[in-house]
Parts: structure tokens; C-alpha cells; sequence
């Protein structure tokens, strides 16, 4: 490169970055979506945080659970009744083999117990995956509604598994969040940039 030639470059400054194509920032986008939102939501669902709302009118008691993603959002809502009962049954966990190939002896463990909550009525009855550590204290909070007439209602949080849903879905959640907060201040600026345009050449210099 002659003197001409570098002396040329060197006022241009350095060059501009390449911008990125449509299909390039769609897959970006589509990869932040899947790992921000789609898979949290997996983890929320699959051991899910349940609302339990009891309410009473004209002696009659009624029940509606919302089971939910990513703690709060309703995805599968059912109702019963009259409320005629409750039961409860603990699903025992199963042996199933480790896989660590490095061991030469086949180890196994025995998976989580689940506890299951049932809501019955005369023709319809709402199954509610609660953690076998607080099914008991669940279901005694339920029956206690139905016996005392003067509570008018009641709502319960129950959690299906505390370390999938709570100790893992609340970190996996945070990714949502911070998503949810790029993407909203993304399409703030955007929307904002034809009144408050950024043009550092316009810009006079100071002597």
C-alpha cells in the first residue's frame, strides 16, 4: 500500500461494522424467544405453582384451580361445583437406574414422591399436583373451609415440586424478565427515534 493509499485510509477512520441481515437478526431473535420464554415456561409448566380460590354463596361452596406458567399466568383452569370433598394419595417415587457410564456396578435411585390433591364433586372433581410435603396442611385448609360456614373465601398457593418449580423455575424465570425488559425498551427506542434522532456528525464542534 503506497503513502497515498494509507494516508487516504487513515482519514476515512476505521470501517464501518457490517450490518446484519433479516434472516440474521430473525434467528437471532427466534434463539433469544426459545431460551428466554419458551424453554422457562417448560420448566413452570411441567411443575407447576396452582391457585386453589374457595368461595362460598348461599351455603353453597364453590371451587376454581389455576393451574399456571411461569407462576402466575393461567393455563389450565377448572371448576367444581358444589365442593363435597377432598382426598389426597401420594405417588410414591420408582428406582430407576443412574447414568453413570464410568461405574462398573449399576447404581440406581429412587425418584421424588408427587403428591396428587383431588377436589371432588358431584359430577366433576379437579386434580391438583401439590408437593407431598405440604399436601397434608393443604387439605386440612380445604375441609376446614367447607366446616366453618362463616368464611366466605379462601385461596391457596400450592407448588407441585419446590425444586423444579421454585429452585429451578425461578432462575429460568429471571431470563424471561430480562427479555421481556430488552425487547420493551428495544421497541421504545425505535418508536422514540424519529423524534429524538442521534447524529454525532451534525453535531458543531467546539473550537
Amino acid at each position: 500500500m503506497s503513502e497515498r493509499d494509507a494516508l487516504s485510509t487513515a482519514m476515512r477512520g476505521p470501517a464501518k461494522p457490517k450490518k446484519p441481515t433479516f434472516g440474521e437478526m430473525l434467528l437471532q431473535h427466534v434463539i433469544g424467544f426459545v431460551g428466554c420464554v419458551v424453554f422457562p415456561g417448560f420448566v413452570t409448566a411441567i411443575a407447576p405453582v396452582t391457585w386453589i380460590n374457595l368461595t362460598r354463596a348461599n351455603d353453597v361452596v364453590s371451587a376454581r384451580t389455576d393451574q399456571c406458567v411461569f407462576f402466575v399466568i393461567p393455563y389450565l383452569t377448572r371448576h367444581v361445583s358444589p365442593v363435597t370433598g377432598v382426598d389426597t394419595r401420594v405417588i410414591q417415587g420408582e428406582m430407576v437406574p443412574d447414568h453413570d457410564k464410568s461405574s462398573s456396578s449399576q447404581k440406581t435411585h429412587r425418584t421424588e414422591d408427587e403428591g396428587v390433591l383431588v377436589i371432588r364433586g358431584p359430577e366433576q372433581q379437579s386434580r391438583v399436583m401439590v408437593s407431598p410435603v405440604n399436601l397434608k396442611q393443604t387439605r386440612d385448609s380445604i375441609e376446614a373451609f367447607l366446616t366453618d360456614s362463616s368464611l366466605q373465601s379462601r385461596r391457596l398457593a400450592v407448588v407441585a415440586n419446590w425444586k423444579a418449580g421454585i429452585m429451578a423455575g425461578v432462575p429460568v424465570s429471571l431470563l424471561t424478565v430480562l427479555y421481556v425488559v430488552g425487547v420493551t425498551l428495544a421497541i421504545l427506542r425505535w418508536m422514540l427515534r424519529p423524534i429524538w434522532p442521534v447524529k454525532a456528525a451534525s453535531m458543531p464542534l467546539q473550537s
